[in-house]
């Protein structure tokens, strides 16, 4: 599944700005129609996600997960026609990016479960190198993926991103699902499922929390820095490459150590301690002064920032797993994704707003300020507390799965060895 995976990562970075490419040159639309064809996929997918994903938890994961990878190529692929044939339309992209958003949503659902056949020895290892490959395909895919474009078309650069997804699920057909599938139970007993588990056990209350609050702010200030760094601080097009590109170095070096750190330090302690210093890197950026150590001030905090997520990142989803019921993994991980996604929007559209009447250094302190908010929810007493059956609820089987593993592990042996089965990371960056 690592093979799966990274090939599927690095197809979609590769095509991540395409869909936007075509939707300017080949369509023609507004900026109005561009947010509108941004907004309805992102509220089409998160539904479709809030309904679905709860019953995966009653599937085979390993048949919905080839499904979903063959139907988000069949996706691009279509659209991939359309623009060689001169007939792609406003709505083809829409429905196209909403089954994307929707299949990545579900995908991950589907194969967070799997991770749980991976020996906690040798887990932490399994989501370091999901990082490390994620920040590698940031690192390479976008700029390749731009190269491509401007040489071969739109059209063959989708159609290489769909046989990505292809290949993908190739490598995940060889793959075994260990255990059989959950008792089916009535789709109207398992919607909202997800977001009651989330709010009924403390600890998975305080890491959706903290989640949400640094995902906004990291999400809503992306686009505000990126107006600073050119128009604020003057930088040229080879410096805000620079800036794009170098800190992903830090995700990557992130994702080798991270199990290394979490066997030697204990997760709770990895999670709380990046969880504040990755908020202290956004603090300084309003403050950062025009002139030549202005490229290197940014560099500086963007590595720093890619560096601390890529330790939180694979600890964060080992620790999610830990607190969430087995029978509901499905279920919290897809309305995790879902409702998250639904919310971003809400932060970049405040933020935006607020950048253009106050400005954007104002902006951007007031997106730092969000984010350190985030830090009170792993500080909290609830971040330890131990999840009760009453809590749970809803006749959920309770399991190991259900109790808090976020000590130390310094008594398990670990195996610097690659795990067969590794699922993709949990979402976006953002967590």
């Amino acid at each position: 599944m690592l093979l799966a995976y990274t090939v599927s990562t690095v197809g979609t970075l590769f095509g991540s700005g395409v869909v936007l490419w075509i939707a300017i040159t080949e369509v023609g639309v507004s900026g109005s129609e561009l947010g509108l064809l941004s907004g309805l996929a992102t509220l089409a997918a998160g539904a479709v996600a809030l309904v679905v994903a709860p019953r995966i938890d009653t599937w085979h994961k390993r048949p919905v997960m080839v499904s979903l990878d063959l139907l988000a190529g069949a996706a691009l692929l279509s659209l991939s026609l359309a623009t060689w044939a001169g007939t792609v339309t406003l709505l083809h992209l829409a429905a196209a990016l909403a089954t994307q958003m929707s299949a990545a949503i579900l995908f991950v659902a589907a194969s967070t479960p799997m991770l749980k056949h991976i020996g906690h020895d040798r887990l932490d290892w399994a989501l370091g190198r999901q990082e490390s490959v994620f920040w590698a395909a940031q690192l390479i895919g976008p700029p390749a993926g731009g190269v491509v474009t401007s040489a071969i078309g739109p059209s063959l650069t989708l159609t290489c991103n769909s046989a990505s997804f292809l290949v993908s699920a190739i490598l995940l057909a060889r793959i075994s699902e260990p255990g059989p599938a959950a008792e089916r139970v009535s789709t109207g007993l398992r919607v909202g499922v997800g977001l009651r588990t989330i709010w009924r056990l403390p600890p998975l209350r305080a890491l959706y929390v903290n989640a949400v609050l640094f995902g906004s702010a990291l999400m809503a200030t992306t686009p505000i820095l990126a107006l600073f760094i050119v128009r604020d601080l003057g930088l040229s097009a080879w410096e805000y490459g620079l800036i794009l590109g170098v800190p992903c170095l830090g995700g990557m070096l992130a994702g080798t150590l991270s199990h290394r750190l979490i066997r030697r330090w204990g997760r709770e302690r990895i999670l709380r301690s990046t969880g504040l210093v990755r908020v202290v890197w956004l603090l300084p950026l309003a403050a950062i002064p025009a002139g030549p150590a202005a490229v290197a001030a940014i560099l500086t905090m963007q590595f720093g920032l890619l560096f601390t997520a890529g330790l939180f990142n694979p600890t964060f989803a080992s620790a999610r797993m830990a607190v969430t019921p087995a029978d509901r993994l499905s279920a919290v991980v897809g309305s995790w994704a879902a409702t998250t996604r639904l919310i971003h929007p809400i932060a970049i559209g405040v933020i935006g707003l607020l950048a253009e009447i106050l400005g954007v250094r104002t902006a951007l302190a007031i997106g730092a300020g969000l984010g350190a908010l985030s830090i009170l929810p792993l500080l909290s007493r609830s971040f330890r507390d131990q999840p009760s059956q009453d809590a749970i609820g809803d006749g959920a089987a309770t399991s190991d799965s259900a109790q808090i593993v976020l000590a130390p592990r310094s008594d398990t042996t670990s195996r610097d060895t690659p795990a067969t089965d590794v699922g993709r990371p949990g979402g976006v960056r953002t967590n």
